[in-house]
């Protein structure tokens, strides 16, 4: 190409010529220098993890990477060879080829194409640390923040050998990450590298503000790049056409012989497309490349990457490449959509891998890219040596994170609120458990629910320790019955289109003629066949242990969904707690399950009116006769008797919390706030009245054997890295969840 342009800007003034010239010359080079790049040759399908991104490779003498850069700093020039000999314009091909292809230095390290672009052609704002002579003469170290060359970062390079990846393999990226990785830049090179060196190439960008992609965002960094490779390479471009904030063009109009005017050039293009509260804005635009910028604060994101798939994709297979990538710290449903891609990238149709990130997550569920706050740290002494990198730009791990941690602890000592603790845990997050922190200033231990729910997610044994099914009634006996397809509700808050029905969870099922107040249960009901909000009926079981004294409690079952009519939900909670032989307290505000289970004879089963509430709430007149009512100050109550429940410590650094099981339960307990339904909370918070009415009661046994299996001779837990394995109880044939040390 450049020397096509050579060509057209000596040999030609004649516009039907250079046209005419145009065709030949770009015939004739295509034949003798056919291009290189070629997508979907290195396709490979259905690989189900990132196993080509190798975390722990340490690259050495990184500058071989960036010899382009370093000649342009020392010199002013990237190409010493004057302009029109052979020699300039073999430099400035394989330069393109690198660029497109990759590059694989003389020791065998190889840097992808967009790396390669990025860290040579692409200078940015960042901090340069020089040597200066100070008023003595002495050396000294001098900070400055200036336009100046990337440095090398293993951080960049594993993330742009996850783009090269998932170009392979025909699908899409997720990335979460800490604050200020630089990726607007990254971003912005990448779109640059597909304007100048890609013909016919469109590249989009997608926010949900237009603040994201202008002001300082990435089309305003994408726009300095396009200044600087316009005056220091052969790749410069017009853009007659349109060259506006949002969309630029490489193309120039010219007059044919008709007097008509035609568009030639390359033809490559960067837009930015807006796409706040419109997630159709993005439906029928086809690109090479399509960036989300700021998914982490996107409410729309979900719907518009959905809608965008067709548009990139053929039977699956992406031959246009997404990359969504953002921070937490926003609030509401902002984030969800970043999360549950993160979580779950085989539904976004995202390259998978192994989450190394969070807590006792290897091995389990894959995930997409995270970039914790430790890495790429290129912070330097008095004398500019790194601290936490080594000098080619290789994270010293262990010293980097002990640094964020330490400096984390000093930030939030002036801390004010929670919200400030979480939002500034989520902005600098270390691992993805805290990015997805949610801002809700709630009072709950939200940190170790994350790692809690993180756990059920990445190991497969815990989440594959519940049965999912349905109860029946024959002859009396209540049977249990699993589904062959698991239609439990799994995720919080349910949207708004997915089914609510709901199924019977069970992670321990009860002990053969289990004693009457062995089990208790917590009901969240509802009256109304339809609802126009996302709210859901709830019951929750709970097994009491005696020890002693003390009782300990342990969620071994869960019924949440909102069936077709109100007494389906009734006739599924009524089984589940003959299931258990377990009675229930029941917020009373909703009168129907009264009525259902009066009918059916079945009003033993939920509990009589506690006297407690007169404790909690010295005026109260309410007499009910079953169940407990709420008022601000009893659900205040209950919500602290829950904090105090899920931080009561087991010991062996394990919390009460670590025994919970049901993901959207630990999900409605992260996100709780005054202004949102949390049924399953709700239920919970029933539990924890009832508990506290049942104090001093006492478990009937039936048999001495079964007192000594329960209270003395059977292990009740067993730690499983301060989560609960569920073990088979032969006593009782039952799963049941043991935790001793």
């Amino acid at each position: 190409m450049v020397l096509l342009l050579w060509i057209l800007q000596k040999h030609t003034r004649n516009i039907r010529n250079i046209w005419i010239h145009l065709v030949k010359v770009v015939c004739q080079f295509q034949k003798k220098h056919p291009l290189k790049f070629q997508p979907g040759k290195r396709l490979r399908i259905g690989l189900r993890r990132s196993n080509m991104v190798d975390f722990s490779k340490k690259i050495i003498n990184s500058n071989k990477f960036r010899q382009p850069a370093i000649q342009f700093m020392e010199t002013g020039s990237y190409c010493l060879y004057p302009k029109g000999t052979s020699e300039y314009f073999s430099f400035w091909e394989t330069e393109m080829d690198r660029c497109i292809n990759g590059f694989t230095a003389e020791d065998g390290d190889y840097i992808t194409g967009y790396n390669y672009f990025y860290l040579n052609y692409c200078p940015i704002q960042r901090i340069v640390y020089k040597i200066t002579k100070d008023a003595k003469g002495r050396d000294v170290v001098k900070k400055t923040r200036e336009t100046a060359f990337p440095d090398f970062y293993d951080y960049d390079y594993y993330y742009f050998l996850s783009i090269e990846e998932a170009e392979n393999q025909g699908k899409h990226l997720c990335v979460a990450k800490a604050r200020r990785k630089g990726f607007s830049y990254k971003g912005g090179a990448m779109l640059c590298r597909n304007f100048f060196l890609i013909p016919n190439s469109k590249s989009y960008v997608y926010a949900a503000n237009k603040q994201y992609l202008t002001e300082d965002g990435i089309l305003t960094k994408a726009w300095d790049y396009m200044d600087f490779i316009d005056s220091n390479t052969a790749w410069g471009k017009k853009r007659q056409v349109s060259n506006t904030a949002m969309r630029r063009r490489a193309s120039m109009l010219v007059t044919d012989d008709y007097g008509n005017k035609v568009e030639i050039g390359y033809k490559s293009e960067i837009m930015g497309v807006s796409i706040k509260d419109n997630p159709d804005s993005v439906r029928g635009k086809a690109g090479k490349l399509i960036l989300w910028e700021e998914a982490g604060s996107n409410n729309q994101l979900e719907a518009a990457w959905q809608i965008a798939r067709p548009s990139v994709e053929q039977d699956g297979v992406a031959f246009g490449l997404m990359i969504m990538f953002g921070t937490g710290g926003d609030e509401g449903d902002n984030v969800a959509g970043l999360r549950n891609a993160f979580y779950d990238p085989k539904a976004f149709n995202c390259i998978e891998f192994d989450n190394i990130w969070d807590e006792g997550a290897q091995g389990g569920k894959p995930c997409g890219f995270f970039v914790p706050q430790h890495t790429n740290l290129d912070i330097r002494d008095e004398n500019g040596k790194r601290l936490y990198m080594d000098e080619d730009g290789n994270t010293l791990h262990e010293k980097a994170r002990e640094f964020i941690l330490n400096l984390r602890e000093e930030e939030l000592k002036s801390a004010k609120s929670s919200q400030q603790v979480d939002r500034y845990t989520a902005e600098h997050a270390e691992t993805p458990a805290e990015a997805f922190t949610e801002l809700s200033g709630n009072i709950f231990p939200k940190k170790e629910l994350q790692k809690q729910l993180a756990k059920i997610r990445t190991n497969k044994k815990l989440a594959n320790a519940k049965q999912v099914g349905y109860l029946t009634e024959v002859k009396g006996e209540i049977v249990w019955n699993i589904s062959k397809n698991k239609n439990d509700i799994k995720e919080f808050p349910l949207s708004k289109t997915a089914d609510p029905t709901g199924a019977v969870v069970i992670w321990e099922h009860p002990v053969k003629d289990a004693p009457f107040g062995l089990y208790v249960a917590g009901i969240d009901p509802y009256d109304q066949d339809q609802s126009g909000t996302n709210s859901l009926g709830c019951c929750l079981i709970y097994k009491r242990f005696q020890d002693f004294e003390s009782y300990q409690d342990v969620i071994v079952a869960e019924y949440t969904g909102r069936p077709k009519t109100a007494e389906e939900f009734y006739e599924n909670v009524r089984k589940l707690l003959k299931y258990y032989n377990a009675k229930a307290m029941v917020e009373n505000q909703n009168t129907g399950i009264f009525t259902y289970f009066n009918n059916k004879h079945c009003n033993y089963l939920l509990a009589d009116q506690p006297d407690i509430i007169r404790d909690i709430t010295n005026s109260s007149k309410v007499n009910r006769g079953k169940g407990c009512h709420m008022t601000k100050e009893i659900k205040a109550w209950g919500i602290d008797r829950i904090k105090e429940w899920l931080e009561e410590d087991l010991g062996n650094d394990t919390l009460r919390l670590n025994t919970i099981m049901s993901e959207p339960l630990l999900e409605e307990l992260i996100k709780y706030n005054e202004k949102i339904n949390v049924d399953r909370v709700m239920a919970l918070l029933q539990i924890m009245i009832y508990k506290e009415q049942l104090y001093n009661y006492q478990v009937k046994q039936k048999t001495e054997k079964e007192k000594q299996i329960r209270l003395f001779n059977a292990p009740l837990f067993k730690n499983y890295n301060n989560t609960y394995e569920p073990q088979i109880n032969n006593s009782f044939s039952t799963t049941t969840y043991m935790f001793t040390n």
